[in-house]
């Protein structure tokens, strides 16, 4: 079996919430949807996702520059193309648009992978546990008034969650602890309240929310300061009692190695269009499990789960639901635990009426 194709389509799909973050403004998601053919008739589908038009088709021109180095290639040899491509990107830099390419590629091979053994692909990953606890992450934006807050936590805890996550980082200290008290009140003491400010703060103001944030018994604090400065990172690991979790924007598993030897982070949370797909978030996976560092990976629920039931150090994964217009088909969540289909490859079909509903001109 030979890669014969590849092609990509640019989607917008409307978001049921607008998104607000300290860093983060958008109203819809844009998705590139890459399909690889191959001569024994076998496709295989990646995915993409990027907050405008413009970026998208920046994605679609970096996967256009691969197209002859995976033309011809085997795509049961996963291992092998990724590598080709990783030696390929050499001169324009192993980080930033080609990964995003390179993932979405290695994904779409993984799904072939699966569609030719008639197995989901976690079971040919390596199984670990049959589904993971999952944690709201598609509201309580910054935006939010404590009165919206106090109404979507409410609504999360009867959908089911367990754990849910809410944005701070604004330019008050004393109104982000009021956010996290207003949600903390609401939902009680059983439910996990994880607080993700976006890289908002410096090392000093993150010390002084995590240790004024002590009595809210937070989860994890994620990404209190830019995620390039790992001195501030490890500062605020070492000096809080609360987990710090990052690693969102890392690429590939050389950033989490030097997470690792920096001591930056007590979670790791891979990104999987950053990380180089699911080769990439299976390499940062044994390299937490070494490391002995709980991994839970960031956004792509639908995906990136085959790869979290595989990970002995993975208890809980993100879960959003900007992707559900997109597949025919989705892992079934129940009581706030997701668990893979059955069906080969990554199982998530896009119909081509979907395709022609979203696809940008």
């Amino acid at each position: 079996m030979r890669i014969t194709g590849i092609s990509s389509v640019l989607l917008a799909t409307p978001l049921k919430r607008p998104i607000r973050t300290a860093i983060h403004r958008f109203d819809r998601m844009y998705h590139v949807v890459v399909r690889l053919d191959t001569d024994s008739g076998l496709f295989g589908n990646g995915l993409l996702f990027a907050q405008s038009k413009a970026q998208g088709q920046l994605f679609q021109a970096a996967l256009a520059v691969f197209e002859e180095k995976i033309i011809g290639e085997d795509p049961l040899m996963v291992e092998k193309v990724w590598q080709k491509l990783w030696k390929a990107m050499n001169f324009i830099g192993n980080s930033g648009v080609a990964i995003f390419a390179q993932s979405a590629i290695d994904t779409a091979l993984w799904d072939i992978v699966g569609k030719a053994a008639g197995l989901p692909l976690c079971k040919l990953l390596g199984q670990h546990v049959e589904s993971l606890p999952v944690y709201a992450s598609d509201g309580l934006w910054l935006s939010y008034s404590p009165d919206e807050l106090r109404a979507e936590a409410l609504a999360f805890v009867e959908e089911g969650f367990k754990a849910i996550k809410i944005r701070i980082g604004s330019s008050r200290l004393e109104d982000d602890l009021a956010r996290v008290a207003a949600v903390r009140e609401t939902v009680g003491p059983e439910i996990k309240l994880i607080a993700d400010a976006n890289q908002a703060w410096d090392s000093l103001t993150a010390i002084k929310f995590g240790q004024a944030a002590a009595p809210y018994d937070l989860f994890w604090l994620e990404e209190p300061v830019p995620y390039y400065d790992l001195a501030a990172s490890a500062a605020v690991a070492a000096r809080l009692d609360i987990a710090l979790a990052t690693g969102e924007s890392e690429y590939t598993y050389l950033g989490f190695t030097r997470l690792a030897q920096e001591k930056a982070a007590d979670i790791w949370m891979p990104d999987l269009q950053r990380v180089g797909g699911i080769s990439g978030l299976m390499k940062v996976i044994r390299l937490a499990e070494a490391c002995n560092l709980p991994v839970t990976p960031h956004l792509f629920p639908e995906i990136s789960l085959h790869a979290a039931v595989c990970a002995p150090t993975c208890n809980i994964i993100e879960y959003v639901s900007w992707w559900e217009p997109l597949f025919e088909e989705k892992p079934r969540l129940v009581n706030g635990v997701l668990s893979p289909g059955e069906k080969p490859g990554l199982g998530l079909a896009i119909p081509e009426r979907v395709i022609n509903a979203y696809r940008v001109g």
